[in-house]
């Protein structure tokens, strides 16, 4: 850890004691001051620490064969004491891109001189309707297996408010309300079955600018003594599935005696 090293100049050393001490007090807050960024900075720039992700799993669920080639591609701990175990299928196929956004027309009505396109551009701004686009028509297609599955874990101290946000209230849209720039909106919410639980458990679709959607699903996992999300992500223009969703659950059987359903 790098700290500033501050030389007291000649100049110093030929004032009197007082004035020697108030410059030693300066000197002082100076040096501490530093000491302080330093060790903020030496801690703001430490990594994440690595955990065992399977490990991890195995302490929280009785572990399966996990579905679609899934398996432990990042683990860590956070700074706060969250846990983040990622799954995925390294060997998928790559995600379909975002369609490319429709040029705006640049060209003038016939008759029109440019010069006459920029008087009018020069008057009034008048309020332009909004684009719009009914997103409950757009094809879904075929659903495909899920591209990522993160699994957090939270402490104690955060997580009864971590959970209560996450599945009190949706942030989401109606589709009517989302323009042709897209939105967030809930597809279906309510509860699995997973073992002796029965989880709470979010479907949304994120509605992209070039229509393309991306689908995913939140699940409360959470158990007496453990605090638990489970976000399954498909690939782009995927619509979601619960099917999906059971298999995994199949492979992560909690261990916790059940006293009371989350």
């Amino acid at each position: 850890m790098w700290v500033p090293i501050v030389e007291a100049s000649s100049d110093v050393a030929l004032m009197p004691p007082t004035e020697r001490r108030g410059v030693g007090a300066v000197l002082g807050v100076v040096l501490g001051l530093a000491l302080i960024v330093a060790c903020l900075v030496f801690v703001l720039r430490q990594p994440a620490g690595r955990i065992d992700g399977e490990a991890r799993m195995r302490t929280a669920f009785d572990l399966g064969t996990l579905p679609y080639e899934l398996e432990v591609v990042n683990s860590a701990q956070m700074f706060q004491g969250e846990e983040s175990v990622v799954l995925a299928n390294p060997r998928a196929e790559p995600e379909p891109p975002k369609n490319p956004l429709p040029a705006k027309s640049t060209s003038t009505e016939e008759g029109e001189t440019p010069a006459t396109a920029k008087d009018e551009s020069e008057s009034p701004v008048q309020e332009k309707e909004i684009p719009r686009y009914d997103w409950s028509k757009l094809a879904l297609g075929e659903s495909r297996p899920p591209r990522q599955v993160a699994l957090m874990w939270y402490p104690p101290a955060v997580g009864d408010a971590e959970i209560k946000r996450q599945f009190g209230e949706s942030w989401s849209m109606s589709v009517r309300d989302i323009g042709e720039e897209g939105g967030l909106s809930e597809v279906e919410s309510g509860t699995l079955v997973w073992g002796p639980y029965a989880p709470a458990f979010a479907h949304e679709r994120l509605f992209e600018a070039g229509r393309t959607f991306r689908d995913s699903l939140r699940v409360n996992l959470s158990t007496p003594g453990q605090y638990c999300v489970m976000v399954v992500t498909w690939p782009r223009n995927s619509p979601g599935s619960k099917a999906h969703v059971d298999e995994i659950l199949k492979a992560l059987t909690p261990k916790s005696i059940p006293e009371a359903t989350r």
